[in-house]
């Protein structure tokens, strides 16, 4: 019973200050951290493009298939870099306008729409690319991928199994 108490009250201050985190950078925190979370987040999602080419690397592409899919990417990559920096000054805006001393609800209210059209926008953007990429595949190299993701997803069920998430 202390053992189970004892967990839950550590996991309980381990999510508090998981989740706390974010919060605190979006209330009354400096420049500086926010450019660094700003920077890790960016980082995260380096990441996650060099494990979409990792994967897609296992696939055996052909010559034809990588120009394909570089070219794809190249024309996706300005609008995304225009999306990424527009979304950086709505949040700015956003900060801005949460910290002054009187919050004018209505202009927040429509920053936050902006942001969220945006994201959206973003979403179905990286959908169509998602699906001109697929189409340059094999039927086989789509089998292939399908069982690495299905190999990732049991991957990352047994780890949150293994940790209790």
């Amino acid at each position: 019973m202390r053992k189970t108490l004892l967990t839950t009250v550590m996991l309980a201050t381990l999510l508090a200050g998981a989740t706390g985190s974010p919060i605190a950078v979006a209330q009354g925190s400096t420049d500086a951290e926010l450019e660094l979370f700003e920077h890790k987040m960016q980082r995260h999602h380096e990441r996650k493009k060099f494990q979409i080419m990792r994967a897609l690397s296992a696939l055996d592409l052909s010559d034809d298939q990588k120009a394909t899919i570089k070219s794809i990417r190249d024309s996706n990559q300005a609008t995304a870099e225009a999306n990424r920096e527009t979304g950086k000054a709505l949040r700015q805006q956003i900060r801005q306008a949460l910290q002054e001393e009187v919050v004018d609800e209505a202009g927040v209210k429509v920053l936050v729409a902006q942001a969220a059209e945006l994201r959206a926008e973003q979403m179905i953007r990286m959908a169509h690319v998602k699906k001109q990429i697929l189409a340059t595949l094999t039927d086989a190299q789509k089998v292939k991928l399908e069982k690495m993701k299905q190999r990732r997803i049991a991957k990352m069920k047994r780890w949150q199994e293994e940790n209790e998430f």
